[in-house]
C-alpha cells in the first residue's frame, strides 16, 4: 500500500482527522528537468529561508519515504538545517529522497508503536524498548484514537507510530 511508505501522502489524508505536528513538504530543488514545473524554491538555502518563517526552533527534518530513524535530523540550530537537507536530497546516497519533511518537534514522555490486524489493536510496545504493553485504558484509549482514520484508510494489518 503506497501510504505506508509516503509520509506526506499520510499526513495529507489523516489530517484533518488526527492530531499531527505542523508538517512542511519540500520538493528537491535540483529533481529530474521533467518535474522541474514543481520545484517552488531553488536551492536549499531558499527551503532554510522558508522553514525559518514557518517554525520556530527546534525541528525535525526527515526523508518522505524513510523508515527506522534514516535519513532524521533533529535540528536545533539554524545551520544544521542546510547539512539536513543535503543529506537528504544527496543523490549519491542510497538514502536519497526528492521530498523533505519539516516537522514542529514534539515532546513526549513514551512513543509507542501498535500493530493492528483487522482493525483492531492486536499489540503496543513502547518504541526504543520493544517491552509489550498490557494496559487495557491504554489500549481502549489508542484504539478510539484511531478509529477516525478507518473511514478513510482501509487498514486490515499494519503497524502505527
Amino acid at each position: 500500500m503506497k501510504i505506508a511508505k509516503d509520509k506526506s501522502l499520510t499526513y495529507t489524508i489523516l489530517n484533518d482527522l488526527i492530531k499531527q505536528p505542523k508538517t512542511l513538504q519540500f520538493l528537491d530543488p535540483n529533481i529530474q528537468k521533467e518535474y522541474s514545473k514543481l520545484v517552488e524554491y531553488d536551492s536549499v538555502e531558499a527551503i532554510k529561508t522558508k522553514i525559518l518563517e514557518e517554525f520556530q526552533l527546534p525541528i525535525v527534518i526527515k526523508m518522505n519515504s524513510g523508515e527506522r530513524r534514516r535519513n532524521l535530523h533533529f535540528c536545533k540550530t539554524e545551520e544544521s538545517i542546510v547539512p539536513a537537507l543535503k543529506s537528504i536530497f544527496n543523490k549519491e546516497s542510497k538514502d536519497y529522497d526528492y521530498i523533505a519533511l519539516v516537522q514542529e518537534k514534539i515532546s513526549f514522555l513514551k512513543e509507542y508503536r501498535i500493530i493492528i490486524v483487522d482493525r483492531k489493536i492486536e499489540l503496543i510496545y513502547e518504541k526504543n524498548v520493544f517491552v509489550e504493553i498490557n494496559a487495557d485504558g491504554l489500549k481502549s484509549r489508542l484504539q478510539e484514537f484511531i478509529i477516525p482514520m478507518f473511514k478513510l484508510v482501509n487498514l486490515q494489518y499494519g503497524g502505527l507510530d
